[in-house]
């Protein structure tokens, strides 16, 4: 195993590559890479090769310079919107439990990953009827109309079932 310290000085693509080649790990593709954060990529169906280019910001430079990309952080780049999308969402506006109980977390979770998606799907069908971007709701106003509608939210009386009441001298006798 290779320490991190070992990985941070390994900066260029094909150096970790050949490194791998190295340590005779074939179809695994482990790759690391410093922009603003230290990265790691382990996949394998991706590997380095076809290397392309993308544009980066360089601050010595203060200017956009192209900058290889392997193929593994091009398949990455390319696909990453939608769990990144919604995590991201998910943090600005996370449902607090103070509960150490895990299933009411899970809950909570899921419903915040509800309505993220029902959000995503919600700008998605604005921008297909062309609507302007002031008559959309923002997340937090989504989220509050969502809420406003469950409290408003009539419940049925059929869905509500009523325990049978004992009588005080009736007693359940196993026999």
């Amino acid at each position: 195993m290779v320490s991190s310290k070992a990985f941070q000085k390994i900066l260029v693509w094909s150096e970790v590559h050949q490194f791998l080649e190295d340590a005779r790990i074939e179809k695994l593709v482990l790759l690391n890479g410093k922009t603003r954060n230290l990265f790691f990529f382990c996949q394998m169906a991706f590997g380095i090769k076809p290397e392309g280019s993308c544009k980066r910001w360089v601050n010595e430079q203060r200017l956009r310079a192209d900058v290889r990309q392997p193929a593994i952080a091009k398949s990455y780049n390319t696909y990453m919107g939608g769990f990144d999308m919604m995590d991201r969402l998910i943090s600005y506006y996370r449902m607090s439990t103070r509960t150490k109980k895990w299933t009411m977390r899970v809950f909570a979770y899921f419903l915040n990953m509800a309505t993220c998606n029902a959000w995503i799907m919600y700008i998605r069908h604005c921008k297909q009827c062309s609507s302007s971007s002031k008559n959309r709701f923002h997340l937090i106003d989504f989220e509050l109309v969502i809420a406003q509608s469950l409290i408003k939210a009539k419940v049925s009386e059929e869905a509500v079932q009523e325990r049978p009441q004992r009588k005080k001298n009736q007693r359940n006798l196993c026999l």
